[in-house]
């Protein structure tokens, strides 16, 4: 067969239909589709409410967006406090660029109390769970964070590192 264009119109058609019978990831890729300016279909209502189902129904990708948004103002009201909750949930399920933003976050005053800490458990576990082959952004976000720290604050974060480390290698199968 011949392969044809991509065609946004009759993508948008079948990711709605498969959102609206419940489809997580077709949630996100309609929402995807409704922020992307090539496509020709932006709609940002339906991009935010569309990202906003997905990230209550568990997806990690759209609850990094939907954080971002709430972060920026971006198509939504801006609420930081909101956004670093998403930042969280896609955190914990290991999304690497929340991490890493929950870990800025804890670096300084803003929705979150600043806490060097967090800051740096967050950052050290992007830099571990970072599989692209330049990833000295997240080195990079780490060494800043030691540089604030004093001794006690790091050696509280190493022993915490060293504790959940020990933990997983008891606890693996």
């Amino acid at each position: 067969g011949v392969a044809s264009a991509p065609d946004p119109q009759s993508a948008f058609g079948w990711f709605e239909k498969a959102a609206r019978l419940g489809d997580v990831k077709a949630m996100f890729e309609l929402a995807e589709l409704c922020a992307d300016p090539v496509a020709g279909i932006m709609d940002s209502l339906n991009c935010c409410a569309w990202y906003r189902r997905a990230a209550e129904a568990g997806e990690p990708r759209a609850q990094h967006k939907l954080g971002l948004m709430l972060e920026l103002g971006y198509w939504v009201n801006r609420d930081v406090t909101e956004a670093a909750t998403w930042f969280l949930q896609a955190a914990r399920q290991g999304s690497v660029e929340a991490q890493h933003k929950l870990g800025t976050l804890f670096l300084t005053e803003g929705p979150l109390s600043r806490d060097l800490v967090q800051a740096y458990l967050w950052l050290w576990t992007a830099a571990v769970n970072s599989r692209e082959a330049d990833h000295s952004q997240y080195r990079d976000s780490l060494q800043a964070c030691e540089a604030l720290m004093d001794d006690t604050q790091l050696l509280q974060a190493r022993s915490l590192l060293e504790a959940i480390m020990d933990c997983y290698e008891q606890n693996r199968f």
